[in-house]
């Protein structure tokens, strides 16, 4: 094949020369353009993603990553976002971080509730017990143990069960005098209610809450649609009212006005103290009884005809007084009571433990074994029972010796699944949190099953080094209480 070779002229080798010229000379003004968009890319891909909020306490707030944390030292290495290199805090100053969970952080897969004597409890699929360890099984950090002797109780409790929990952390209340600190709702002004709507609650349902503050009058209101106080209310719904620290009184509010149900007058030394108040409600029979504690006080009924519980979820320091409230929870309820500090107390070192079967009957004696199938009862004077876990509704265990853990050198961790653990945490690396339990026993726990991680103040141990913890501005000191 003949080829025929190419033959510019010199006008056209002009052309190409000028052509490239041109080409050279966009080439020179776009590169550093580029060069700076490709910069600016891989620095946002470098920077950490702002899934955390740190607050500080003094009040100021920043988004970023937890990187590291050094135990001998008492350091969170935090990156805020966009930023360089990340901030040394001293955690005994106080610190509190949280995020907004993701669906998949969740992992709403358990069924059963431990509860530990400091107030702790986590959610587990199963749970064993065998030469004095609980060993849980849990979806969002596996398998973890524990000693028995730090266990006051388990609970059969499934995720459909939950209707409410909170406070948390950056959520909104509604209220002049609403503010989340740490993890518990303070109530600053005087008559001024704060509630948000929970959405639609069941007739049988359980309400608890932790009540504090020197406020000599104190409310929590539930049902209806209105995000009122117990003054001028006007939808169906019921308050029940702590006035002067002693006296607790029922109401129910209807469109015709306020009418009391009933009132329990029993003066009670220390009330000013934090209380567990718990609340269970059969809204078909229209009974309501009430527990302070483990400590059965009364059982109310109402005589009205039974109404649609509705959805709002109201506190309210009346007339006067600081009023804080932690540990709120509202889930649905079998209609069977647990049982009260007089039951508990009846237990025997012979029989320190009490299970309470779904059909309301009661076995007492030794809880033996677990497997995760059946519990193992030694019943007093008689041979060992195995029981079905799909019977047992709760089991009891009173006697088991109080907890004993200092707890502001323990940091205050919340999962996914609202589960509350109290541990020393050891070190935080690799997105992973290892720390120890008040027994001693590791738990080993990663980043994304955490919801929120509390360091309260510890003000003999504070030496706050100068440049040593970043915070991005300045206010009045924040009551960062446990969680």
């Amino acid at each position: 094949m003949n080829r025929t070779p190419l033959i510019f002229t010199s006008a056209a080798r002009r052309s190409r020369r000028f052509a490239a010229a041109v080409c050279a000379v966009t080439l020179a003004v776009l590169a550093p353009a580029k060069a700076q968009e490709d910069a600016g890319d891989g620095a946002a891909a470098r920077a950490p993603a702002p899934r955390w909020t740190l607050r500080t306490a003094d009040g100021a707030e920043t988004g970023g990553a937890i990187e590291r944390f050094v135990e001998s030292e008492g350091k969170l290495f935090f990156r805020a976002a966009n930023a360089v290199a990340a901030a040394e805090l001293d955690t005994r100053t106080g610190l509190l971080l949280w995020r907004v969970l993701e669906p998949d952080d969740r992992k709403n897969d358990w069924a059963w509730r431990v509860r530990f004597a400091n107030g702790d409890f986590v959610r587990c699929r199963t749970f064993m017990l065998a030469n004095g360890e609980l060993r849980l099984d849990s979806a969002l950090f596996g398998q973890a143990a524990t000693d028995f002797d730090r266990v006051r109780g388990v609970a059969a409790e499934t995720p459909a069960d939950i209707v409410y929990e909170g406070p948390w952390a950056g959520e909104h209340w509604e209220g002049a005098s609403a503010k989340v600190q740490g993890n518990h709702l303070t109530l600053t002004v005087g008559n001024a209610p704060v509630g948000r709507k929970i959405g639609r609650m069941p007739l049988l349902m359980t309400l608890e809450a932790t009540f504090s503050g020197a406020a000599m009058n104190r409310a929590v209101l539930w049902g209806g649609d209105e995000l009122t106080g117990v003054h001028g209310r006007s939808s169906p719904s019921y308050s029940l009212m702590n006035i002067q620290l002693a006296q607790w009184s029922l109401h129910r509010h209807t469109a015709d006005g306020m009418f009391p149900v009933g009132t329990d007058a029993m003066a009670r030394p220390g009330a000013s103290a934090p209380v567990r108040v718990r609340l269970f409600v059969n809204g078909e029979q229209r009974r309501i009884a009430l527990y302070l504690g483990d400590r059965r006080v009364t059982e109310w009924e109402d005589v009205r005809s039974a109404f649609d519980p509705g959805e709002t979820l109201v506190f309210q320091s009346v007339f006067s007084g600081r009023f804080m409230v932690s540990d709120i929870a509202i889930a649905r309820w079998n209609g069977a009571l647990p049982p009260d500090a007089g039951e508990l107390s009846a237990l025997t070192e012979a029989a320190p433990h009490l299970a309470a079967l779904r059909n309301d009957d009661r076995v007492v004696g030794v809880l033996t074994s677990a497997d995760g199938r059946s519990a193992r009862f030694r019943e007093v004077g008689a041979k060992e029972l195995e029981i079905p876990m799909a019977r047992i509704a709760r089991i009891e265990f009173p006697r088991n010796p109080p907890e004993e853990e200092a707890a502001p050198a323990f940091a205050r961790i919340r999962l996914a699944d609202g589960s509350k653990l109290s541990l020393k945490i050891r070190r935080i690396e690799n997105g992973e949190v290892l720390g120890q339990d008040g027994g001693g026993k590791d738990f080993r726990l990663p980043l994304g099953a955490i919801r929120e991680i509390l360091w309260p103040a510890r003000s003999n141990d504070v030496a706050q080094k100068p440049g040593g913890a970043a915070r991005p501005g300045a206010g009045a000191a924040e009551d960062l209480t446990g969680i």
